[in-house]
């Protein structure tokens, strides 16, 4: 994240100028997706027909669907009128992520639930679509249950493969270097995501080892939203390592996920680092049961 965003936010909160505030979301636009997210998150003017676009258009740029997932739930939840939300859900939906779909069906608020259900059934995800059932996800007025039923049969007697690993998906290729060599954290995680799928849904028993190497080469990618998505997401990774990882990034709201969503940290260190920053929105959030609780 930039260094300088805080002093940013700080010029632009203290600014009742619509262009002055246009004038640093362009420039906010050419850093990174944590950077853009968290002056979205934290600048109300943002809030603007005019500035909006400018930070939905940098943070699609950069192309990796975990961040434009990440910046749509922030949006929904600063309540960001002039987002555009339907046009992150079509994202959501062209990426065939079973994940993201679930998470958005949990998660963010106006959705298209019924449009994303069905996006959801058509990837053949027997791993979350039957969690759509879970009654703490509240779907008893969503669900056709008939139509669930049939549709888990379908995914369970289909071999599924994800949908963004098929271009590394060729004879005679190794699919574990593949995707070690792009150094891509969405593909490590998608990865080793589907190698729980065989391990837990087809009966491979071999995938442990290889679930370890994806860990360590994603602790290498400088990404703490990803460090975050695979301590929460693979159920056995190295829950300690990522916390660090997390930890040393210094974005207080990943300390605050791994807190609140992620089984097997350390809560009592997670939740010093969190009473020190002083940042009183995750100070406040600390022992606070969200109403969609995250999915694991």
């Amino acid at each position: 994240m930039d260094k300088n965003i805080n002093k940013i936010i700080d010029d632009c909160n203290n600014s009742n100028s619509i262009l002055y505030v246009k004038s640093k979301a362009k420039e906010i636009v050419l850093t990174d997706p944590y950077t853009i997210c968290h002056f979205a998150e934290n600048v109300d003017l943002v809030d603007n027909p005019e500035i909006m676009p400018i930070l939905e258009k940098g943070m699609i740029s950069f192309g990796d669907i975990v961040h434009i997932y990440e910046f749509m739930f922030s949006m929904v939840e600063c309540q960001r009128e002039y987002f555009n939300l339907p046009a992150f859900e079509s994202l959501i939906r062209n990426s065939k992520n079973p994940k993201l779909m679930l998470y958005c069906i949990g998660f963010v608020h106006g959705i298209n639930k019924q449009l994303m259900i069905q996006s959801l059934y058509a990837t053949k995800s027997i791993k979350y679509i039957e969690k759509l059932s879970d009654p703490e996800y509240d779907l008893a007025e969503e669900i056709n249950w008939i139509e669930f039923e049939e549709q888990c049969d379908i995914a369970r007697d289909t071999n599924y493969f994800p949908e963004v690993l098929r271009q590394y998906q060729k004879p005679g290729v190794n699919l574990l270097n593949s995707v070690l060599q792009t150094k891509n954290p969405y593909l490590i995680n998608e990865l080793a995501d589907y190698l729980e799928y065989l391990r837990d849904y087809r009966g491979y028993d071999n995938v442990d080892d290889f679930l370890e190497i994806l860990g360590y080469a994603m602790a290498r990618c400088k990404e703490p939203l990803h460090h975050y998505e695979f301590a929460a997401s693979i159920t056995f990774s190295d829950k300690p390592m990522f916390q660090k990882l997390v930890i040393e990034s210094g974005i207080i709201k990943y300390d605050y996920y791994m807190f609140e969503y992620v089984k097997g940290v350390n809560k009592g260190e997670l939740r010093e680092v969190i009473e020190r920053s002083n940042d009183k929105k995750y100070i406040d959030k600390i022992g606070y049961n969200k109403q969609y609780p995250y999915y694991e």
